[in-house]
């Protein structure tokens, strides 16, 4: 789950490589609105205080990993994962 955008361009476009990586890769990534009511509530959930944030779940909601205010690096990912 990605919660929230970064602040400048060029932040953004690196975050949005990396989501394509994911996707790819991983599996898909759900991208959460910040300023929605469901975003918010789900932020406060998984206790998020800043964005962007990343929350690396298993289908059933646990948390492998949670990144705040930076996103994960493809072998922070990776290792979350087990690929």
């Amino acid at each position: 789950m990605l919660f929230g955008k970064t602040t400048s361009y060029v932040d953004q476009k690196e975050l949005d490589r990396l989501v394509v990586v994911c996707e790819k890769t991983i599996g898909p990534v759900e991208r959460i609105s910040s300023t929605s009511r469901d975003g918010v509530g789900r932020m406060e959930v998984y206790g998020i205080v800043t964005t962007p944030a990343w929350i690396a779940a298993q289908d059933d909601g646990t948390v492998l990993g949670l990144w705040q205010h930076r996103a994960p690096t493809l072998d922070e990912l990776a290792s979350v994962f087990r690929i």
